[in-house]
């Protein structure tokens, strides 16, 4: 039972159809949390530490990935240097970038890099399966 409400589109399920994610942030709690929840919805996750080790399996395997998301501020490769060397590596790849404070300029930077969507990290529970599953067009 239970009082039926009114769904968002937002709210719909999201099937992740088994596209694959490399998720990039230096945040272990984060990326745990973030990784159970995008695999629960139906994607297919790596996690990585670095922008380095993600742009190295990129590298391996660029037509095996669907989507790329990575944090803006990290120890080694910034998340717009990640964005520019996965562009660089396969330019059609969807990269998603998250930070806790997004600049207007690193914003605008990472739009002319060709970042695909934004976040704010605090929402990125609710936020993150729907933005993928629109830039995947789910």
């Amino acid at each position: 039972g239970g009082v039926a409400v009114a769904a968002q589109p937002a709210d719909r399920a999201i099937d992740g159809a088994g596209r694959q994610v490399l998720y990039v942030d230096d945040d272990e709690v984060l990326t745990l949390m973030v990784s159970r929840l995008l695999e629960r919805a139906n994607f297919r996750v790596m996690v990585f530490s670095q922008g380095a080790q993600a742009l190295a399996w990129l590298q391996q395997a660029p037509w095996a990935v669907d989507a790329l998301v990575t944090d803006l501020n990290m120890p080694g490769l910034s998340g717009l240097e990640v964005l520019r060397e996965a562009r660089a590596i396969r330019a059609s790849l969807p990269v998603i970038i998250g930070s806790g404070n997004l600049s207007l300029e690193a914003l605008a930077e990472a739009q002319r890099a060709g970042v695909r969507a934004t976040f704010n990290k605090q929402n990125v529970l609710d936020e993150l399966p729907a933005l993928l599953a629109e830039v995947l067009d789910l």
